[in-house]
């Protein structure tokens, strides 16, 4: 699913207008980047986490050279799934399964 279906999913499932939804969602996206770009971590209970975690600079081959490169200092973006939402997708899965 992208964004617009994502947009199109919380309109229907809460019956608000799609501009709503999708000010909603902007919303959500822009404050995780602000946050994460400043360092900081999201902690949203049952749901999981949002961190980062500086990376150093490495030295790796370029596969379609051969030649060694320097991959710089960069921030990797990590999430852990809460517990509610791991059980939730597994019985979800299994819904779905089960269906077919």
């Amino acid at each position: 699913m992208n964004k617009f279906g994502l947009i199109d999913f919380i309109s229907s499932e809460n019956d608000v207008a799609k501009l709503e939804a999708k000010k909603a969602v902007e919303m959500v996206i822009d404050a995780v980047i602000k946050i994460l770009g400043h360092g900081n971590t999201i902690k949203l209970v049952e749901f999981g986490k949002f961190s980062t975690k500086r990376m150093t600079p490495r030295k790796s081959n370029n596969p379609s050279t051969g030649k060694m490169m320097v991959i710089p200092v960069y921030n990797k973006v990590i999430f852990k799934a809460g517990k509610k939402l791991r059980e939730a997708c597994n019985e979800e899965f299994k819904r779905f399964k089960n269906d077919r």
